[in-house]
């Protein structure tokens, strides 16, 4: 009884261990579950910055090539404005040689430099609306790689949370797999402790079978002894009668206890392999039953 006693105390903590056991897995499977939406969160957030990156990469090339246009026009003009300054100045100094003796002459050619002043100053206007175009370009594409600065900084931020949460991931799978290992060992351990204490019972169950046969017999012998005597005193018929009744609590014990080896034997063995613990404030469990009707 006491071996008994102690096997379903230690059955007791085995069941106790395993549901805390199956607790921390279930914490860890949700911690898991959670870390891994928080990591696709954040990797939809890194996409959708590599798309506005890229967008910006494009904007500002697009920026680059406006402003190398810009300022081969800017050159471009500059050249004309230079060639036709020279042009002026030999013109002019043309003029000055034969003013005394080509007045006619002098007069167009001061038409001439009037005109080549005109297109001088367009030239000079369409130079200052290239300059100012050029400013404004230029400080578009500045505005435009501060941008990109900061995207890439925010993706450099968020790349660097992405690799903390997958190693806190990583640590919460291999605590996750280090416990479900401990659950399995445990529940291993458990049924095996269910099987000791079943094959347990069924010894002690054929103890007791016996031991009620042999008190049988043992009745029968008597009973047949004192039929068969010649003796027909009233102490001898309650002798035979007394036997005969201790007889029938016997056999009544043997039917008892041939029901309890049976319901044992036909138990719930995959309820057990399961796991399946008693909890405070449920009733006994068919072992502690059948252990309680072997004593009985």
């Amino acid at each position: 009884a006491k071996e008994s006693a102690e096997q379903a105390a230690a059955n007791k903590e085995a069941a106790e261990k395993s549901g805390m056991l199956e607790d921390q897995v279930k914490q860890y499977r949700d911690e898991v579950s959670r870390s891994q939406q928080e990591v696709d969160r954040l990797l939809e957030i890194l996409k959708e910055m590599e798309n506005e990156k890229h967008e910006k990469d494009l904007r500002i090339r697009e920026l680059e090539r406006q402003m190398r246009d810009s300022n081969k026009k800017l050159a471009s003009i500059k050249h004309r404005e230079q060639t036709e300054k020279k042009k002026n100045a030999q013109l002019l100094e043309e003029a000055r040689k034969h003013a005394d003796d080509q007045s006619e002459s002098s007069q167009q050619m001061q038409s001439i430099m009037r005109h080549k002043e005109e297109r001088i100053e367009e030239l000079e206007e369409a130079l200052r609306q290239s300059v100012n175009i050029t400013a404004e370009r230029e400080m578009l594409l500045a505005q435009t790689q501060a941008g990109k600065q900061t995207v890439e900084k925010q993706v450099e931020e968020l790349s660097q949370e992405i690799d903390r949460m997958k190693k806190h991931l990583q640590a919460t799978n291999a605590k996750l797999a280090s416990t479900s290992l401990s659950l399995q060992e445990k529940e291993d351990r458990l049924a095996q402790l269910r099987a000791d204490r079943k094959k347990q019972l069924l010894e002690v169950m054929d103890m007791k079978q016996e031991a009620l046969l042999a008190a049988i017999s043992e009745k029968d012998a008597n009973i047949a002894l004192l039929e068969l005597s010649s003796s027909k005193k009233k102490k001898t018929i309650d002798d035979v009668a007394a036997l005969k009744r201790e007889k029938d609590q016997f056999v009544q014990q043997l039917k008892q206890q041939t029901q309890n080896r049976m319901k044992l034997m036909h138990d719930n063995f995959d309820e057990e392999m399961n796991g399946s613990s008693v909890t405070d404030g449920q009733g006994p469990s068919p072992d502690q039953e059948e252990e309680e009707g072997i004593w009985a």
